[in-house]
């Protein structure tokens, strides 16, 4: 414990930034059971955070409107033998969007921009931190993306990703739609620092945050 208390901040968070999109590609293709330990875990990490009691609250209320949602087009299309494939769908979708949900409950901005610092360049720092804290909202319409297809009835349930032709109708169904979402986020995030003042000028500061 005291060898990890002495780890500086800087690193804690890009540790953090390798993890988090790891831990969202797991939740959609390991095995049920390994999922359960996964989603145990980042519930437990959002737990350590301020308000995690409220936070939990929402959770639970996502899930049950998440669940009865799937699980009712599920019986309408399949029947009820589909209703467990309906009901880990939505386990999948919600251990999905936790472990962004963790890294922004318990990393400020600045830290994020601090920790892209001397990785690149200061002007590359901003463009990522700002570009990360779209993350959530990217996450939570991909989800809804992946669960569309999977409605539709794209083979692209786990036990699907052993064949090539998962992954094909994975990326032009899910991924290249949700990169197409990325780049007009993007957008829309270089206009707002435009009208905040932001410029090209290297001797302009870009955080009024010191580095750390």
């Amino acid at each position: 414990m005291g060898c990890w208390m002495n780890i500086k901040p800087n690193t804690i968070t890009r540790i953090k930034l390798l993890l988090v999109p790891l831990l969202s590609v797991a939740a959609l293709v390991i095995p049920l059971e390994a999922l359960l330990i996964l989603a145990a875990m980042n519930l437990w990490a959002i737990h350590r955070q301020p308000n995690a009691q409220r936070i939990h609250y929402q959770l639970f209320r996502v899930m049950l409107i998440q669940t009865l949602m799937i699980g009712l087009v599920y019986l309408l299309r399949f029947g009820f033998e589909r209703l467990p494939d309906a009901l880990e769908l939505s386990l999948r979708m919600l251990v999905m969007i936790l472990p962004g949900l963790w890294y922004f409950l318990s990393t400020p901005s600045h830290r994020t921009l601090n920790a892209l610092r001397g990785v690149v360049s200061d002007r590359q720092a901003l463009v990522l931190s700002t570009s990360l804290s779209l993350m959530p909202k990217l996450i939570n319409e991909t989800k809804q993306l992946y669960q569309l297809q999977r409605i539709r009835g794209a083979a692209i349930a786990p036990k699907d990703m052993w064949r090539f032709k998962a992954w094909k109708t994975l990326t032009q169904q899910v991924c290249l739609p949700a990169l197409i979402r990325l780049i007009q986020l993007t957008q829309q995030q270089a206009l707002a620092l435009k009208a905040r003042g932001f410029t090209d000028n290297p001797n302009q500061p870009i955080s009024h945050y010191p580095s750390e």
